[in-house]
């Protein structure tokens, strides 16, 4: 984690995550600037404030979130604190920095409204884990998907009495590949759910199941790769 956001704890036992630094400052980043955005946040976090004050607020928030846009270096002298748990992000903001840039004075500010809870996800990309605010749009694994559907294909053939040479010949590929990709054809059918909805599993792609392999049982599959 970047140390401008790391800060001296006690000792304790260690039970969280590794998560890259960079991901994590843009995931803070895009929060914060989803906040200062939000029509609704500068009332809510100024209280009953006159109409000119609000909108004076308003105005420089915006221009807070154009800052942060040309340089992400701005957005952390605004963030006191980040929780983090398990699919959820807490970030609350310094109250000193907030009045100083909204022009109230600090006792106005709703201490409350400069708590930000949010919902995060992260998938694994290879090897480097990607974040995202709340629920990410399915991805789907293409390559993985037409290699199940030619694996399935090549099984029928296989069970109608074609051998590997055969299917290999007729599709120009190596008898090896064949003897490959055709195990695909028996993963569970919860798992081909999982990847039709663009929700694959880590560890659920074509070169690493060709690779390391997979139990046969469709049981063990999903205890493998279902984790959650």
């Amino acid at each position: 984690m970047s140390a401008r956001l790391l800060k001296p704890r006690h000792a304790g036992p260690r039970d969280g995550w590794r998560l890259p630094a960079s991901e994590l400052e843009r995931l803070l980043v895009e929060l914060l600037n989803d906040t200062l955005s939000d029509p609704s946040f500068g009332p809510r976090s100024l209280g009953a404030g006159d109409a000119d004050a609000l909108q004076t607020a308003r105005s420089r928030l915006l221009d807070r979130v154009a800052a942060v846009r040309a340089n992400e270096a701005c957005a952390f002298d605004l963030i006191e604190r980040v929780d983090l748990a398990r699919g959820t992000i807490r970030m609350r903001l310094s109250a000193g920095a907030y009045a100083a840039i909204t022009g109230c004075r600090e006792q106005e500010i709703v201490a409350d409204a400069l708590v930000i809870h949010a919902p995060f996800t992260d998938r694994k990309r290879g090897v480097e884990t990607k974040l995202y605010l709340g629920a990410p749009l399915p991805e789907h694994d293409h390559t993985l998907i037409r290699n199940i559907v030619t694996a399935r294909r090549w099984l029928d053939d296989l069970t109608t009495g074609m051998s590997f040479a055969a299917i290999a010949a007729r599709e120009g590929t190596s008898k090896r590949r064949v003897k490959d990709l055709v195990d695909l054809a028996m993963l569970s059918p919860r798992l081909l759910d999982r990847i039709a909805a663009g929700e694959r599993p880590d560890g659920l792609a074509t070169d690493a199941l060709i690779k390391q392999g997979f139990p046969a049982r469709w049981s063990e599959q999903e205890r493998q790769f279902l984790r959650s």
